[in-house]
């Protein structure tokens, strides 16, 4: 049935004064109407149409205010978020037991559980109104991304990250699968995984076969020599959802080399989880590493920036007894001309570490010596 009224219900997320969602205006087709409180949405020409209306294709958000159109172009305010809406009846019934399940249009004002006869996808039931009995539905929106646009937190937390990887397949979705079971997870830089920890997969790690699988995932499966591994987007990085600027992913401190770090998102505004890559890098990363005739190269940190990453390096142990000439130690060509530091994830960036001469255009090749280099990236 067509709604041909307004309709009143309550709005669980996405006030009309909050900043997030926020406001879609698009221009009503021609000749249609579309009410006040309704679902709605847009045609595949982008022209907005109330959700029951044959030719809408992809629900948005409620319709602020009622808009009588025998014109096309007038504009249509959707409001994006969560609201309250009629409950279907039998096997269309909503309940709190339907938590977290898709819903379809049954009307503008009614949510269905199933789409029996084509319906539209209207969204996902992210809450259930026990006083009115009627389900709250995220407009258009998967559970991962409602929760995303109405809570949009930078901070996050992972166990560990991922070292080793084999190939896989699901590149740009929400779940990886291993091509061809082998040992599993395992351990990854020294932590026994278990299921449903949450690791973070770095861009540039040897396997990962799109910069836009890196970030954080939950193991769904740890895998064996006999069943493949599996790895699922957390809700709260979901694919799909635009990435928040500046989104930082925290590591637990149980790490052997990357325990205790932080990675932030360096990404521009309106980047997408599974499109885009996320571009995080290490905030600052301590190793030890000892010299082989005067200079070491790190491969296993990103370099971010040429000109705004930098290295702190101390020296730890006097391993050389015939060391006479290094007067500092720098991160630098072997003749000191030029920089060091190559831009790019693990295993295309890098940072020559080098036993510098009093001269500084050559390195002491007798310098063996340990050293604690920390890379900075922010």
């Amino acid at each position: 049935m067509t709604v041909t009224a307004d309709f009143t219900g309550s709005a669980r997320w996405g006030a009309a004064d909050e900043v997030i969602p926020g406001l879609i205006s698009r221009p009503i087709a021609s000749s249609v109407n579309i009410y006040g409180g309704a679902m709605a949405g847009v045609d595949a020409s982008g022209n907005a149409r109330q959700a029951d209306d044959a030719s809408c294709v992809q629900v948005l958000g409620l319709c602020l205010r009622q808009v009588l159109s025998t014109t096309a172009g007038t504009l249509v305010q959707m409001q994006r978020g969560a609201f309250t809406f009629n409950n279907g009846t039998g096997v269309d019934a909503c309940s709190a037991a339907t938590i977290g399940s898709s819903v379809y249009v049954q009307d503008a004002n009614t949510a269905a559980l199933t789409d029996t006869g084509g319906r539209l996808w209207a969204g996902t039931q992210i809450d259930w109104d026990s006083v009115t009995s009627r389900p709250v539905v995220a407009l258009g929106m998967t559970y991962g991304q409602a929760i995303a646009s109405v809570n949009p937190s930078t901070a996050f937390r992972a166990r560990a990250v991922i070292t080793s990887i084999d190939a896989y397949g699901g590149s740009g979705t929400n779940t990886l699968t291993e091509t061809t079971a082998s040992s599993g997870l395992g351990t990854q830089d020294g932590v026994t995984l278990v299921v449903g920890d949450v690791v973070f997969l770095e861009e540039g790690t040897t396997n990962i076969t799109a910069a836009k699988d890196a970030g954080p995932y939950v193991v769904t499966n740890l895998g064996s020599a006999s069943v493949k591994w599996v790895l699922t987007r957390p809700t709260w990085w979901e694919n799909g959802v635009t990435i928040v600027p500046g989104a930082i992913i925290e590591v637990g401190g149980e790490g052997t080399l990357k325990g205790g770090t932080s990675w932030k998102s360096f990404v521009a505004k309106g980047k997408v989880i599974g499109t885009d890559a996320p571009l995080f890098w290490v905030g600052r990363l301590t190793q030890q590493i000892t010299l082989s005739s005067g200079t070491f190269t790190i491969t296993n940190v990103g370099i971010r920036s040429l000109t705004q990453t930098s290295a702190a390096i101390v020296r730890t142990l006097l391993n050389s007894s015939t060391m006479t000439t290094t007067v500092t130690y720098a991160v630098t060509s072997s003749n000191g001309a030029a920089s060091g530091f190559t831009q790019g994830a693990i295993n295309t960036g890098q940072a020559i570490v080098g036993a510098m001469v009093a001269a500084g255009t050559s390195v002491d090749a007798s310098d063996n010596c340990k050293l604690n280099v920390t890379i900075i990236n922010w």
